[in-house]
């Protein structure tokens, strides 16, 4: 076989280098775009209801901070109402102020020692406050407050006088 017998091809083209093509730039996809668009959107709109609802929390309060104590069957009643997790500077307006008694209670104590045993469930700093019956010292609510939030709510001899008998 000879070598001219065998066809005769062009060349080839001589090559493109990639100096000559322009950089491509990085660009998002049009669906992509809207997407990123639409989901900082949500998260703006989430954002938006949650300063809200804590900005209508303040409308919401029905009762002002009261500066006098109110009677021990007051106390009761809205302690009935009283929801956990809530900031101790609220539950002081809502149940008046604490009152000055003396505060060892054996209740309270069996309460400390599982709420010492339990450090995981009561974070931070733990304070008890406590609201008496002026009347009668063994009628007490106390709650407990972890990092200024009540955790727990104990009632002695809470029921009213009328209902007691």
């Amino acid at each position: 076989m000879e070598i001219a017998s065998l066809p005769k091809f062009p060349p080839p083209l001589p090559s493109i280098t990639d100096s000559q093509f322009p950089e491509r730039t990085w660009r998002l996809s049009r669906r992509t775009t809207r997407f990123v668009y639409g989901l900082v959107r949500f998260a703006g709109f989430t954002l938006l209801l949650l300063w809200l609802n804590e900005a209508t929390d303040s409308f919401r309060r029905s009762d002002p901070p009261h500066s006098k104590p109110l009677s021990f069957d007051q106390v009761v009643q809205r302690s009935t109402r009283l929801k956990l997790f809530v900031k101790k500077v609220d539950v002081v307006a809502f149940l008046g102020p604490e009152s000055n008694a003396p505060f060892w209670e054996p209740e309270i104590a069996d309460d400390d020692r599982l709420v010492d045993a339990h450090p995981d469930r009561y974070p931070g700093e733990r304070t008890w406050a406590k609201w008496t019956d002026p009347a009668d010292p063994t009628r007490w609510i106390a709650i407990l407050f972890c990092n200024g939030f009540s955790y727990h709510v104990l009632k002695h001899n809470w029921l009213p006088l009328s209902s007691a008998r």
